[in-house]
């Protein structure tokens, strides 16, 4: 079977209104019919699903389009997330080994790992607001809230106290709360709301967030709703870059005045040519760099 992969850029021009043409509507179909006949296996990767972030509200729905494609031609056929790939590229420079063929995620998980202490969807969190809320509208002050939601949360986690009142309640109340906050499926909110509740085990909360996460079309919708949550996933895939390029600039620059300094002395009238001083240092500083990024990583792993 052939595998495809298209990225940002490739998505855009097939779902903005703005380049909407016969000849685009047509690609798009055929594209589809491949995916469907199973004659292409196309597939995605975090890079595909952070640059199709909106970077900013006003462009939300272009992106909920261009995510709705993304899952239409590869379900969940994801390529590993980008610490595996770099992980497995760099022990296999390291050991001189090939790296491994098979680079896809059998669940579609084209993100980190993610322990459910570090995620932003804190259902306890979620709870609190609630408590907040209907204090509010019993007339207390900002003062007074906080003093009581101390008794009710310490440390991001709930007393005893409130666990033991939560279980007495109807977990739709914070599934529809958790949901207009992050779009998901609702039976992953369900789960996620009698998790609040004491209801249901971490591992049940942790497989429906794994499982929201897991499809890009839900996760551009949770980003376009709570815009600020797309910003650093955005960066994820962007900064790197962005620093990567300002350094080759940089470096770039001084090769330049290096190789005018070596011709206006005489000293080597090709300097950038193939046996060149300049391409023969940049040769042994890739190579030496690379060794050291290797040397570091292995080394971060096997204290971690």
């Amino acid at each position: 079977m052939i595998t495809c992969y298209l990225d940002s850029q490739d998505y855009s021009a097939l779902t903005d209104p703005k380049l909407n043409t016969l000849d685009r509507r047509q690609i798009k179909e055929a594209l589809l019919h491949m995916a469907r006949s199973r004659q292409v296996r196309f597939t995605f990767s975090a890079a595909a699903v952070c640059e199709s972030v909106a970077l900013t509200a006003d462009a939300a729905h272009l992106a909920e389009l261009k995510a709705e494609l993304l899952s239409e031609l590869c379900g969940s056929n994801a390529l590993v997330s980008f610490d595996r790939l770099v992980r497995a590229e760099v022990n296999s420079l390291a050991r001189g080994s090939a790296p491994p063929r098979d680079m896809f995620d059998p669940h579609g998980r084209w993100f980190p790992e993610i322990s459910i202490d570090e995620t932003s969807v804190q259902p306890w969190e979620g709870m609190r607001e609630l408590a907040e809320e209907e204090m509010k509208a019993m007339g207390l002050s900002r003062q007074e809230r906080r003093a009581k939601a101390r008794t009710l949360i310490k440390n991001g986690k709930p007393r005893q106290m409130l666990i033991s009142q939560l279980a007495q309640q109807d977990p739709t109340v914070f599934t529809t709360e958790l949901l207009k906050k992050y779009p998901m499926r609702p039976e992953y909110a369900e789960v996620m709301g009698r998790y609040a509740l004491g209801k249901a085990t971490k591992k049940d909360f942790n497989e429906a967030l794994m499982n929201s996460l897991t499809d890009p079309r839900w996760m551009m919708k949770w980003f376009t709703t709570q815009h600020a949550l797309s910003s650093p996933i955005a960066d994820m895939v962007r900064k790197p870059g962005r620093e990567l390029g300002q350094a080759m600039r940089s470096l770039a620059e001084i090769s330049a005045q290096w190789a005018m300094t070596l011709r206006d002395a005489g000293l080597d009238t090709d300097p950038t040519g193939k046996r060149g001083e300049i391409t023969l240092r940049w040769q042994e500083m890739e190579e030496r760099q690379l060794r050291k990024v290797c040397t570091t990583r292995l080394m971060a792993q096997a204290d971690a």
